[in-house]
């Protein structure tokens, strides 16, 4: 009996692990704190802000130039931000859907952390010769690129997706600021005042950053990830946030 019971043992620590269940459902308690805490976070997110705000303002009046400039570029940078919100949190889970390892996936991530490294050290230098509005055009260029290579179940795209898509993190987040920046100072609006559109832009980034999660959830829970034919092409499921993404980039 003893053999018997160490045998068993033996063979069913050597029995391949099964793939784990997907979680539980939250109960409606834990949905009602995470609701209750992320309401309560975001009154006082609000409630800094615009104290921040009322501290930092200058006793100058914003002219109605200024405050249509900086409407304009407060809704393209939303929208870039959320284009980039919306694929960030999908980017694992769906490699992992397409049944990479995890050492396949940390090497893709290491390209495309790589790439925005190496290209980060001189995306400043590069806008300011090419063109800060250029730059911020290539960054939706790459940034759709890489978001339609999520599509191929293809280590050699989806790399390529990685390296575009780690330029095009680069550009936004250096791009963008300068070229507002240059802009602001070329039409002759008051240097204090771009306080005020730094803080609007942290701010705003916030609230790009829950919706999309929300919104990208949703999207990928419509329909499950399905193969085109016999190819390597798919849609639906994790592929679907990306979707969305180069939608808002067009």
């Amino acid at each position: 009996e003893r053999l018997r019971g160490r045998s068993t043992a033996v063979a069913s620590f050597a029995t391949p692990l099964r793939r784990p269940l997907p979680y539980p459902p939250c109960s409606t308690r834990t949905m009602d704190i995470f609701t209750i805490g992320l309401l309560t976070s975001c009154v006082l997110t609000l409630g800094l802000t615009v104290r921040a705000r009322q501290g930092a303002q200058t006793t100058k009046v914003a002219s109605p130039e200024f405050k249509r400039f900086q409407q304009a570029f407060l809704i393209v940078y939303y929208i870039a931000m959320t284009a980039d919100w919306l694929q960030g949190p999908y980017v694992y889970a769906l490699y992992s859907s397409y049944g990479f390892s995890k050492h396949d996936i940390a090497v893709l991530f290491i390209g495309g952390f790589g790439a925005s490294m190496i290209f980060g050290t001189f995306a400043g230098v590069l806008s300011d010769k090419l063109g800060r509005k250029r730059s911020c055009i290539a960054y939706c260029v790459l940034y759709i690129i890489s978001c339609a290579t999520k599509h191929a179940k293809d280590y050699n795209t989806l790399m390529l997706g990685r390296v575009t898509g780690g330029i095009a993190t680069s550009l936004l987040f250096s791009a963008f600021d300068s070229w507002m920046v240059c802009e602001h100072n070329v039409r002759g609006f008051d240097p204090a005042q771009l306080g005020d559109t730094f803080s609007l832009m942290y701010f705003g980034n916030s609230l790009c950053a829950i919706v999309s999660g929300i919104v990208a959830q949703w999207a990928a829970d419509r329909k499950a990830l399905t193969q085109i034919g016999s190819g390597q092409w798919h849609y639906g499921g994790y592929c679907t946030p990306f979707d969305l993404s180069a939608v808002c980039l067009v």
